[in-house]
């Protein structure tokens, strides 16, 4: 069985009015359900300025194009892409617009493993 390659998204909100929800049911709209399927689309965390999307490698054009086009010009800009969280949080280091959430990122990725690890 071949494994799906998947990427995570970093997104910034300039416009705290918008929540990663809304975000999806504009990509829903926009794709459809079949494409939303294919790329495998879940929101894996939501906060006030910033949200992470986990989408399949062959969906990022789709993904791109819904934030540029979602709300007001600018509201929402890709920051960065990776393979893994842990590649965000390092990416997010080394750019200097995303030191100011590398904190928070690692901070809901630690609370989101422990809860994992007990769920098992």
């Amino acid at each position: 069985m071949k494994h799906d390659k998947r990427r995570y998204v970093f997104i910034v909100k300039y416009n705290n009015k918008i929540s990663a929800r809304s975000y999806a049911l504009f990509f829903k709209q926009m794709f459809g359900e079949i494409m939303m399927s294919k790329c495998s689309f879940k929101v894996i965390y939501d906060e006030k300025t910033w949200f992470v999307l986990r989408v399949s490698h062959m969906c990022l054009p789709y993904v791109r194009s819904a934030t540029v086009i979602y709300g007001m010009l600018g509201d929402l800009y890709t920051l960065v892409v990776s393979g893994s969280i842990r590649g965000l949080i390092r990416s997010l280091e080394s750019r200097s617009e995303g030191k100011i959430y590398v904190e928070q990122l690692r901070q809901v990725y630690r609370t989101q493993k422990r809860r994992f690890i007990q769920t098992q």
